[in-house]
């Protein structure tokens, strides 16, 4: 539940837009809880909350904003949408960057955004699953002090993929 809301608040949502989301997936709240629910989110991410805002604020004013990397996109007429922009084209660029490594030491097959699908055999699942694991997992100069923690699963179909490692088998 915690997920429905989390990415909407941090990008902006009011208590207004929050409850009319949950009504549209069948769940029914109070302005008061959606209200708190915006609050409460920007008192436990107060850091997130604020530099993101203090991102649009800027885009208000100079209708242009850059990402972690450097580049610049304009927002002449919306400028609460800095919000994703800020977000998602350094996380685009990391998965990308990832991606590419996954490419050079193990057989990628295709990705789903930040999802990759590599290929292996019940002989290769092991070292495929180590190598994977590790490269997606690395800290890097690209992206210093990002912590990314990844979950494997396989299988021989996609629709039918079990977990693996720590709390799956390996």
């Amino acid at each position: 539940m915690a997920k429905k809301f989390f990415l909407a608040v941090i990008y902006g949502q009011s208590p207004s837009g929050l409850l009319d989301d949950f009504a549209g997936q069948g769940v029914n709240i109070s302005l008061s809880t959606a209200t708190s629910i915006v609050i409460r989110v920007n008192e436990i991410y107060s850091t997130a909350s604020e530099w993101i805002s203090g991102c649009q604020d800027k885009a208000e004013s100079n209708h242009v904003a850059r990402d972690y990397y450097g580049r610049r996109r304009e927002f002449p007429d919306s400028a609460y949408l800095v919000r994703n922009f800020k977000v998602q084209a350094p996380a685009s660029t990391i998965c990308l960057d990832k991606l590419i490594q996954l490419q050079r030491s193990i057989p990628v097959v295709m990705h789903i955004h930040d999802g990759y699908i590599v290929t292996a055999t019940k002989k290769t699942l092991s070292p495929v699953y180590s190598t994977a694991k590790g490269i997606l997992e690395a800290a890097d100069d690209f992206y210093p002090g990002l912590k990314l923690r990844v979950k494997c699963k396989a299988g021989r179909n996609l629709n039918k993929l079990k977990p693996i490692g720590k709390k799956g088998t390996e």
